[in-house]
């Protein structure tokens, strides 16, 4: 009875079988040869090198502010890093502002303060050099507010109320400490635009780095160290945070001529209007052509250079993509970081192919574009503004005005569409 059973079940699933591959045979699609006189059956591939001086439009740009949410605040206000010190071979300084907090009267009257700086692992100049030499001085035109973009000797006390002088090497991390002159300093503490500034001595000959209130611990953060008397004679130690802190850059360097260069720090950036529709019409490109590869090249002098050892700031420059150049600070979208030419070393070349490509699609007849020595989003207020605050790196590029042709900045580009 069992075998017979077996039996029953082997011919069903074999009929069962049978049934299957009919059904899916007879469904079998056949390719329909409708419409095809409208398909084209080729792909044209094509390639070109622009050098036309119409394709680029160039002008320098030294971003000292930020404008967030429309309120201007100084291009470093929220860097990670105080910089103080000099390169007098580039003609490069860097100073410190801190904003003094107010001291009430219930913290009794200040005998003595001190301003406690945590250094941060960074050197820039001379490596084998590790002298630090600061003072600080009082600001006394009350011109150190958060939107500043410069200060001179003149906007300074006359004499430092403060100096630090030492020798660290460039892999040491301390925390130093300024005492500051407690005879005229404690009186200035009850106003509230108190800035102190931070300048280097003339034998400095490096720029150094410590922790400013961005920075990612509390325990770096810069502070104030107080010891104040009460009024039953007892002595009270207190510490508070800077209202807030940054550094200010200066530089004087002349570039070369039919040159261009950027620059960390003091936010050196070169503009550029990329006439998209000058490609298009170039290249009879429609909107539905592919742009495999589309290079921006720039070549620069490796002479000119200039960098410390922070693996930070080997990253090559960045090309930024403005969206909306007639508002300041207005969104900005990090386009392509700059790659080494394979063949040629010294040539830097920035990948637009999204960019090109997009152009196309929306019949956009240009772009605009920002050459900068680095990106970073920092938190301005509550808005959020990409700079360059974390280098002091130097490149130095050949313009679309260079004397030699073949340095001027070149646009390679590749692309496909289906045949006509």
């Amino acid at each position: 009875m069992h075998k017979h059973y077996t039996n029953i079940m082997r011919f069903s699933t074999l009929m069962l079988s049978l049934l299957l591959l009919f059904t899916l045979s007879s469904c079998e699609q056949k390719i329909s040869d409708v419409g095809s006189q409208f398909l084209r059956d080729t792909v044209f591939v094509g390639g070109s090198t622009i050098g036309d001086a119409a394709l680029l439009k160039e002008m320098p740009l030294s971003k000292k502010t930020v404008n967030a949410g429309g309120r201007k605040y100084t291009m470093n206000y929220s860097s990670n890093n105080l910089f103080v010190g000099k390169n007098t071979d580039e003609s490069l300084e860097s100073w410190v502002v801190l904003r003094s907090p107010l001291i009430k009267d219930s913290l009794g009257t200040v005998k003595t303060i001190s301003i406690v700086l945590p250094m941060r692992q960074y050197l820039y100049g001379d490596a084998a050099n590790g002298e630090i030499d600061i003072s600080v001085y009082t600001e006394t035109g009350n011109k150190a507010t958060d939107s500043a973009a410069t200060l001179t000797r003149s906007d300074l006390s006359a004499m430092p109320v403060g100096s630090f002088q030492g020798t660290i090497s460039k892999d040491s991390v301390p925390t130093i400490t300024i005492t500051l002159d407690s005879n005229v300093v404690p009186p200035m503490l009850k106003t509230s635009s108190l800035s102190f500034v931070i300048v280097p001595n003339s034998a400095m000959k490096t720029i150094r780095a410590f922790s400013s209130l961005d920075a990612s611990f509390v325990s770096a953060f810069p502070t104030f160290k107080y010891t104040s008397k009460l009024a039953n004679d007892s002595i009270m130690s207190f510490t508070r945070s800077p209202v807030y802190d940054y550094h200010i850059v200066s530089e004087n360097y002349t570039v070369p001529m039919g040159m261009f260069y950027i620059r960390g720090g003091v936010s050196q950036r070169e503009r550029f209007v990329l006439n998209t529709k000058l490609i298009r019409e170039k290249l009879a490109l429609d909107r539905y052509a592919t742009i495999n590869t589309a290079n921006l090249q720039f070549a620069f002098d490796p002479a000119l250079f200039r960098t410390s050892a922070v693996p930070t700031d080997t990253v090559p420059p960045v090309l930024v993509d403005i969206t909306a150049p007639q508002t300041a600070d207005s969104a900005q979208y990090r386009q392509a970081y700059g790659e080494r030419d394979t063949k040629l070393p010294n040539v830097l070349n920035f990948q637009l192919r999204n960019l090109i490509e997009t152009a196309l699609r929306t019949g956009q007849d240009s772009i605009v574009l920002e050459l900068r020595s680095g990106y970073e989003v920092r938190t301005f207020g509550a808005i959020n503004v990409d700079v360059e605050d974390y280098n002091f790196v130097r490149w130095v590029l050949y313009g679309t005005s260079t004397a030699d042709i073949t340095k001027r900045p070149r646009f390679l580009i590749t692309y496909s569409y289906l045949a006509k």
